[in-house]
């Protein structure tokens, strides 16, 4: 008989559990040994959530594995304890006490925010959080948000490219503003009100003596000089003489505490400065014979201290 030894008068026998899926042939004798096979097989079955996977071959070496991942189809709602409701953009998962749904999220009631200095509203529709600005100290809330008052701009330095933007700047330039150009480095120009002056020829001095010249009154001894420098060429008049510092040269200025003209060139003269008429007039005379330089053409330098 197939399980049995040697036949009807073995007592042993070899059989295979039911429903083990494992199969039993042969009679144990040398030609015809017993055999055990298995009929057992794996198999894994995708749904609309998961993607199942199997690998190996059942054995000790190579073992059957089986993974799981989320289908490309899976849902949130595929999870037994959230709602399937739809949800609207914005909102969040709440727990509503039987599942997690879709609902708005939680916003801090009127009045709930505390603020300190610096900050004022409740944070409702209503009533905004703001910045408290502080126009003492040159702080304002404007359309585009925090920052500085036009008088608080006026009181740095404010840098620009070149004269062109500085002359389109915003807002305009008030008495005393300071900037710096990056054609001029290291230069800081400041307003007085009607042109830009370089802040470096400022002198603060105080009056010793009499003005080289009055335009509307005296020198207070106490206002920074500006200090005016440049090359002269020209030609001098049928009485030797030639201007110095023009009426438009001096427009706005009060006066001239001193001034200085240095003769160059080769041709030897001496030139003396006087006031006339609102300008600063030099008249020259030839060093050769004292007489005036009548239409001579004469170089120098001038040096002036103006208020």
């Amino acid at each position: 008989m197939p399980t049995c030894c040697q036949g009807a008068s073995c007592a042993c026998k070899v059989s295979a559990l039911e429903g083990g899926h494992m199969v039993v042939s042969g009679s144990g004798q040398a030609n015809d040994p017993f055999l055990l096979s298995a009929d057992i097989d794996v198999e894994v079955h995708d749904n609309l959530t998961f993607d199942m996977t199997v690998n190996g071959t059942g054995t000790t070496l190579d073992p059957w594995v089986l993974s799981v991942n989320f289908a490309a189809t899976a849902r949130l709602a595929d999870f037994p304890d959230v709602s399937d409701a739809a949800a609207s953009t914005g909102q969040v998962l709440a727990w509503n006490g039987t599942a997690w749904a879709p609902a708005p999220p939680t916003t801090a009631a009127a009045g709930s925010v505390s603020v300190g200095n610096g900050m004022t509203g409740d944070g409702s529709a209503g009533n905004p959080l703001v910045v408290v600005a502080d126009a003492n100290r040159l702080i304002q809330n404007s359309a585009t948000g925090i920052g500085m008052t036009d008088a608080g701009i006026g009181n740095v330095v404010r840098h620009f490219a070149d004269a062109t933007a500085r002359n389109a700047m915003t807002p305009g330039p008030a008495l005393n503003t300071l900037t710096m150009l990056a054609t001029a480095p290291g230069e800081v120009d400041f307003w007085d009100g009607t042109r830009w002056l370089p802040i470096t020829d400022r002198v603060n001095t105080v009056a010793g003596g009499s003005e080289f010249m009055q335009l509307s009154g005296p020198y207070n001894g106490i206002t920074p000089l500006s200090r005016l420098m440049n090359t002269l060429t020209t030609t001098t008049d049928g009485t030797g003489s030639f201007v110095v510092l023009s009426t438009a040269l001096l427009a706005g200025r009060a006066g001239v505490v001193s001034v200085i003209f240095q003769e160059t060139g080769s041709i030897a003269y001496k030139a003396v400065l006087n006031p006339v008429g609102g300008q600063v007039v030099g008249k020259a005379y030839s060093l050769a014979g004292g007489a005036p330089a009548v239409g001579q053409a004469i170089t120098g330098l001038y040096v002036a201290y103006v208020y």
